[in-house]
């Protein structure tokens, strides 16, 4: 799916995970208060501490 880009993004990290649609839909569902847009937006506003834990969180499920 093509999702705008509202300026270019910032990678932190780029892992290849084990069930990465689950993984990635997680993420979304731990985050979805701090979604842009009002909500409506495939774009997030992390803060340090949400990054740590969506860090710990990839680390967990990373592929082997």
């Amino acid at each position: 799916e093509y999702t705008r880009l509202p300026e270019e993004p910032v990678y932190i990290v780029k892992q290849n995970c084990n069930d990465y649609m689950r993984v990635e839909k997680e993420l979304h569902l731990m985050f979805s208060e701090k979604r842009n847009r009002g909500g409506s937006c495939e774009w997030f506003t992390l803060d340090e501490e949400d990054i740590k834990v969506a860090l710990d969180y990839i680390e967990k499920h990373k592929a082997s």
